[in-house]
């Protein structure tokens, strides 16, 4: 079977489940070409499309909204007069749900909507909006046009950054200058000042937050049988004795190539920031990794720490890995 794998047939974040356990565990102890996982089927009529798959079983968390103006709370139509939108989905991975507004002489704007109960692993709208109001003159993000909450479904209209995602055909032209870009963009965002920053992913935070979803059972299906609890507290322990002492400042938390835009050759903006704060700069470097490898090749990622301007601790580099692997 041909490998399937990116943004494929109009299908996002398609990948071979296989070949991303053997990357990340650096052997080969999965069989590729068997098991594929991915985001919505936007553009998928019939199964037919996907001539090599002979199952495709759809496990979102819950059907995906389609969109409504009439239905919108009024302190968001209010800000939406004179915006259209062609009700199209356009959520991938995440949780939240996502709609495009255009205006004939305005910016166009993104709305999105997250039901508050889902997927507590997953940073909520709220800490996004935190994120982007106090990131707006400090660093190209959009701007909160409104945020709203109302019977655990969460609202957040924002304004639309210039541009294509790092992962679009126009930005992988040139995938050197692309991974330069992406090089200098997460020096842009390392540069922030903390000292006034409200917004915290320090270790202390993380594993008080890790050990509330162990408590709570959210993290359940990550214990192997006959197993209780206890393993997943085993393993945080076992991270906390491995820990490095943290290099702090500020940090995107998610900083992946379709989370940053390009526009005429420029990088733009940053998005998807719900997982933004002080926090160690290994808490970027894993998910840069990550992203370089399954979108550009692995081949790429020496030149992007060449650009930023640090050698790779692989050791930490593998703590942090364990870190983002626990809850993910």
């Amino acid at each position: 079977m041909t490998e399937l794998g990116g943004d494929m047939l109009g299908v996002k974040n398609f990948r071979d489940v296989g070949n991303s356990l053997n990357q990340i565990l650096g052997a080969e102890f999965f069989k590729s070409s068997i098991l594929y996982r991915s985001g919505a089927l936007d553009e998928i009529s019939t199964q037919d499309n996907l001539p090599q798959l002979k199952t495709i079983v759809n496990v979102t968390l819950k059907d995906r909204l389609a969109l409504k103006n009439q239905d919108l709370p009024n302190s968001v139509q209010v800000h939406l007069k004179g915006f259209t939108s062609n009700g199209n989905n356009l959520r991938t991975a995440s949780c939240a749900d996502v709609f495009s507004f255009t205006h004939p002489s305005k910016h166009g704007l993104f709305l999105k909507v997250r039901d508050s109960l889902v997927a507590p692993q997953e940073p909520d709208l709220l800490s996004e909006q935190a994120a982007m109001s106090w990131l707006y003159g400090k660093l190209s993000v959009p701007r909160v046009v409104c945020y709203h909450e109302e019977d655990n479904t969460q609202y957040l209209l924002m304004t639309r950054i210039a541009g294509v995602s790092g992962i679009h055909k126009d930005a992988k032209s040139d995938i050197p200058g692309l991974v330069r870009m992406f090089a200098h963009g997460l020096r842009e965002i390392h540069a922030i000042a903390i000292d006034s920053c409200p917004l915290d992913w320090r270790m202390e935070r993380y594993f008080a937050w890790a050990t509330d979803l162990i408590n709570s059972g959210v993290l359940d299906g990550q214990i192997p049988n006959g197993e209780t609890r206890n393993v997943l507290r085993n393993e945080l322990d076992s991270i906390r004795t491995d820990l490095p002492p943290e290099d702090l400042m500020f940090t995107h938390g998610d900083y992946c190539l379709p989370n940053i835009m390009i526009h005429n050759g420029h990088l733009s903006g940053y998005i998807d920031l719900g997982y933004a704060g002080v926090g160690d700069r290994y808490l970027d470097f894993v998910a840069v990794c990550y992203t370089i490898r399954r979108n550009l090749g692995t081949e790429w990622i020496p030149l992007f720490f060449q650009e930023y301007g640090q050698e790779l601790d692989q050791a930490k580099l593998s703590v942090y890995q364990r870190i983002h692997d626990f809850t993910d």
